[in-house]
């Protein structure tokens, strides 16, 4: 999803192909191997996204809020998924599976 054909935030065109690229040099040190994925995983002279992440849900009055300031499941059940006081009334068809 991420192995896009231009250059983006520091990693190369095709970032996936370059760091596969480097694995294939013959005997790749250990410290070598260390550099290519932190350099896949946090981009060229970037900082972790993890730690960098501010999460403005939290307790901001959205809908299931997780239970730590650090979840995701706040902005995903307000995104993803359909709660019951998000839906009017008579909104829904009534099934009865006897067709």
């Amino acid at each position: 999803q991420v192995n896009y054909p231009e250059p983006s935030g520091g990693l190369p065109a095709y970032p996936v192909d370059a760091v596969c690229d480097l694995f294939q040099a013959p005997s790749p040190s250990p410290a070598a191997i260390l550099a290519n994925v932190t350099s896949w995983y946090y981009g060229v002279g970037s900082s972790g996204c993890v730690e960098d992440a501010v999460n403005e849900q939290w307790r901001g009055g959205v809908p299931g809020d997780g239970p730590a300031p650090g979840g995701g499941w706040g902005y995903q059940s307000c995104t993803e998924t359909l709660h019951n006081f998000s839906i009017p009334a008579g909104a829904w068809r009534k099934y009865t599976y006897d067709e």
